[in-house]
């Protein structure tokens, strides 16, 4: 039961965030507009077409262990009565319209970009999702991912109420003093645009967790959003039990295996990992593995990395898994 109570918990965040938009809707300051709530949501990388498919069976999406984060949003908009436009960054093409729902996968350029290139990227992909958002005539953005947050202030300036639902944190809490300082005035520049969205265009920040709501109190100070919750993901019981449990002794858990789960990309730690990994080795280190579960545009560029430094027998790379192997690599890890 204690996945039903969070799940709940979750979705009644959402809700409240969207019903005040909904009676700020419904009250007359819209603009004119009129009928249902419309929800505009910038979603991640993830396949929410095929999610979206899975959830109108009555089903969760079988590709992922955790209870996904579109299929919440959609049962949310079902519940309110809204309509929604959901954009999502994943690279498989498509675009699906059902019901209240309009769906479409847009990949976001130069995401794999070092220095301008990434931040014209995160700027164009960021234009693009606000002329989606004035054509649907939308009241109210969730946003999660795609562009800087700073370009989420322009959906505010011309009257969409802004939710920020922030999945990673705005920096790493522990940086490296090596930065190049030109990369480093960039980081400055964003982080200051950034507040200036928080602090004054915001209406309410949805952070993954804890440390993503410590981040934004210590970005905005004392003018943060007046609606911030914390949401963790949520996953069900029955999709781990089948999960070996550990060897009894520590002596049985020899080698010691790190297990990654996720996109095989530069921002989510994966060369951190190789160059962890590139320290044991060097230390002489025999005793820890690393196993990696996932895709991404990092993949063959670390592949190769790794075979090149000899550590492919300890620093494994397995690519997709479907649910069974991830169990399974659980179970070893």
């Amino acid at each position: 039961m204690e996945w039903r109570v969070r799940y709940r918990a979750k979705r009644l965040r959402l809700e409240s965030a969207m019903e005040r938009e909904k009676q700020f809707h419904r009250g007359g300051c819209d603009g004119g507009k009129a009928g249902r709530l419309r929800v505009f949501y910038a979603a991640g990388p993830g396949n929410v077409i095929g999610t979206f498919r899975h959830w109108k069976q009555g089903r969760d999406d079988p590709s992922q262990l955790a209870i996904t984060y579109s299929g919440q949003f959609y049962d949310t908009v079902r519940d309110m009565g809204a309509t929604a436009l959901v954009i999502a960054s994943c690279r498989a093409t498509g675009r699906l319209t059902e019901g209240p729902f309009q769906i479409e996968h847009r990949a976001a350029p130069f995401e794999e970009s070092n220095g301008p290139l990434y931040h014209l990227g995160q700027i164009w992909y960021g234009l693009g999702l606000l002329a989606s958002a004035l054509r649907f005539r939308a009241d109210v953005a969730v946003v999660c991912g795609g562009t800087h947050w700073f370009m989420i202030s322009l959906f505010s300036l011309l009257g969409i109420r802004t939710i920020a639902s922030m999945h990673c944190t705005l920096w790493r809490d522990h940086q490296s003093n090596r930065a190049a300082p030109r990369g480093e005035l960039a980081r400055r520049l964003v982080r200051r645009l950034d507040r200036w969205f928080f602090r004054q265009r915001c209406d309410a920040v949805l952070g993954v967790s804890a440390d993503v709501t410590r981040q934004i109190r210590t970005l905005c100070g004392d003018r943060r959003p007046d609606r911030m919750h914390t949401f963790i993901p949520i996953y069900r019981r029955a999709a781990f039990e089948p999960v070996a449990a550990p060897p009894p002794s520590v002596a049985m858990r020899r080698p010691f295996r790190v297990l990654f789960v996720g996109r095989i990309e530069r921002n989510k730690g994966v060369m951190d990992l190789k160059s962890i990994a590139c320290r044991f080795a060097a230390e002489g280190r025999t005793d820890i593995e690393f196993d990696l579960c996932g895709s991404g545009s990092a993949f063959d560029e670390l592949h190769k990395r790794v075979a090149e430094l000899g550590l492919a027998s300890r620093f494994r790379l397995h690519g997709h898994c479907n649910v069974e192997r991830l169990r399974d690599m659980y179970g070893r890890s």
